[in-house]
């Protein structure tokens, strides 16, 4: 709020009395991107009727990215951008007696430099439009603008059957590769691992701070602690009857396709009739509704020979599909 506060306080001293507003309740949001060692961005305002002032409110990988620079296209005042952590406030306001902007407008072009490698996310969380009448209408745009590191390619996914999906969620920040440039796209999934995939693909809420509470909770990486403690919360993943997670336990077949239907949450179908996989007598009761639902959404297929082998681990690349699976059937 500092920065529309002070735009506020310009535009009562530097706005002319008889000032009309022409309304702005039709606005949409866009952006140009443009990447490589330096990320830059370009917001645009459409459809706008009167912008004499407006606020920006962006998060950023801050782990990725850093504020290089900030600029626009048109004349008026410039607030110096304010950053806390990952959060960026840009204010802009038209200076003198003159009408607002209108028609598509560039609000501002932000230029990042890469500090880390790997897919960087910037989204427009919030947008104020402030009218020649000093009428501020906000909006929640939550466009979110993915940028590839073109220095980072995966060298080891050449004619593997996950090779587009992978790709996909690589850009999606959904999964990452190791520092080698490789993915291992069939290495095991830890239960760990999984549940931070998981909160990373629906974007949940996972606070720093926060602590799974698990019997075995100081053996829980602190890396993947916010992530757990936040799939807990929302009855994405459960414990073993003695209380314990087991993070670094690999995730079989079964465990992951219950956190899928659980992700699912209310759009999940019904399982009117259970799986034909040929080997459905070895899944676990606790997992056949699970598996008939997940198997009826098309989220996840059987082996070869129509083995669902619920007891088998899941390795990254079966993971990264099904998670990507489970996000179309959430469209």
């Amino acid at each position: 709020m500092k920065g529309l506060l002070l735009l506020l306080c310009l535009l009562l001293v530097l706005l002319p009395s008889a000032a009309l507003a022409a309304g702005n309740s039709s606005v949409g949001f866009g952006v140009r991107a443009d990447g490589g060692k330096t990320l830059q961005m370009t917001f645009v305002a459409k459809q706008t009727g009167d912008v004499y002032a407006y606020e920006l409110d962006f998060t950023f990988d801050a782990q990725r990215l850093k504020l290089k620079e900030a600029s626009v296209g048109h004349s008026g005042f410039l607030v110096t951008p304010i950053v806390e952590r990952d959060r960026i406030r840009i204010a802009h306001t038209l200076v003198g007696p003159k009408p607002g902007l209108a028609g598509d407008i560039e609000l501002v072009t932000v230029v990042f430099e890469r500090i880390a490698m790997g897919v960087a996310s910037v989204t427009l969380d919030e947008v104020k439009l402030v009218d020649a009448a000093i009428q501020t209408t906000t909006y929640a745009p939550a466009l979110k603008v993915y940028a590839e590191d073109s220095a980072f390619t995966l060298n080891d996914m050449d004619g593997h059957w996950a090779k587009k999906s992978i790709e996909e969620a690589v850009l999606r920040d959904i999964v990452h590769g190791y520092s080698d440039g490789t993915f291992r796209p069939e290495h095991k999934v830890t239960r760990a691992e999984f549940a931070a995939l998981l909160v990373r693909a629906l974007e949940l809420p996972a606070q720093p701070a926060m602590q799974p509470a698990f019997a075995d909770a100081e053996r829980i990486p602190a890396w993947a602690a916010p992530s757990i403690a936040m799939a807990a919360g929302a009855g994405l993943i459960a414990g073993y009857d003695d209380g314990a997670f087991r993070a670094d336990k690999p995730i079989v077949r079964a465990e992951m396709t219950a956190m899928l239907v659980r992700a699912m949450g209310d759009a999940a179908p019904s399982a009117s009739a259970f799986s034909s996989f040929a080997d459905a007598d070895q899944i676990p009761g606790w997992a056949k509704s699970a598996v008939a639902t997940a198997a009826g959404a098309n989220i996840i297929h059987g082996k070869p020979g129509n083995r669902f082998a619920p007891n088998e681990h899941t390795t990254r690349a079966e993971a990264v599909v099904a998670i990507l699976n489970l996000l179309e059937s959430k469209v």
